[in-house]
């Protein structure tokens, strides 16, 4: 993960750097986490500086310098913008480089992003809801009519659609609200610090149970800051360098995974 911030002025020409390193050290993504102001607390108090990055700025000039490596957000606050904007830029995007985009989606929850653009953070679970339904369906349908609670749409059209079929990649951020919206529409759901115990205890369980629901099983599931979750294994947080390269597998049976999906891997090879 790269960062639109830091204890010095955050200078775009040097996470683009970041980025191209990352891609010849043989990294299977970037990705840059947004918000709209300084986190507050913790060690951002002892920043000399404000600064924070537009990360849809940021992204754009990472696709452009790279050629193989996937970028994306991790997480963009989808209840922040309209869904049409969020489709438009993340097709562009994936249109611009490639098919080599990450959508990281979530709901958000410091109340300042909410407050700088006039969105009630209390509603954001709803509007995240919708969002991922009006986002994906502009993305595989040619005309789109929609009626919620907090968006509408009618007849609308959106061109050009993701390069990525049927669309990007899309991991979804959240806790256990979280599990049927990555069922429903995710490849990966990500999770803050889980125990291996609660990943096979709850996480497995309850992806599998939202999977059957929507006859759509989520291949993977990604556990970052602890452990990777592969759907056939699950990896040691001690087996993780920050290029996530060569871990040691435990194995542990999840059978409601594929075979195909198991042959896949985001973890890049030694």
């Amino acid at each position: 993960m790269l960062f639109p911030w830091g204890a010095k002025n955050p200078d775009v020409s040097k996470i683009v750097a970041a980025a191209v390193l990352a891609e010849e050290l043989g990294f299977h993504s970037v990705s840059l986490p947004m918000h709209m102001t300084m986190p507050p607390g913790w060690l951002f108090t002892t920043f000399e500086n404000q600064d924070v990055l537009d990360v849809m700025v940021v992204l754009p000039a990472i696709a452009q310098a790279t050629s193989r490596i996937r970028l994306g957000t991790n997480s963009a606050l989808l209840p922040l913008l309209p869904p049409y904007q969020w489709a438009k830029y993340f097709s562009t995007l994936d249109v611009m480089s490639g098919g080599r985009v990450i959508v990281g989606a979530a709901m958000g929850w410091r109340q300042e992003d909410f407050t700088s653009v006039g969105v009630n953070q209390r509603k954001r679970g709803r509007m995240f809801d919708e969002q991922l339904e009006i986002i994906t369906r502009l993305w595989t349908e040619e005309r789109v009519t929609f009626e919620g609670e907090h968006y509408q749409l009618t007849d609308m059209s959106m061109a050009p659609k993701p390069v990525q079929d049927p669309y990007p990649t899309i991991w979804i951020g959240g806790g256990e609200k979280s599990i049927e919206r990555t069922a429903r529409y995710g490849q990966y759901i990500v999770l803050f610090r889980p125990s291996e115990d609660a990943a096979r205890d709850l996480w497995v369980p309850k992806l599998r149970a939202a999977g059957d629901k929507w006859q759509r099983i989520p291949s993977w599931a990604l556990l970052p800051s602890s452990m990777w979750l592969k759907m056939t294994r699950i990896f040691k947080p001690s087996c993780l360098g920050s290029a996530m390269r060569s871990p040691s597998p435990i194995p542990i049976p999840i059978p409601w995974a594929s075979p195909s999906a198991a042959r896949r891997s985001v973890v890049p090879s030694a």
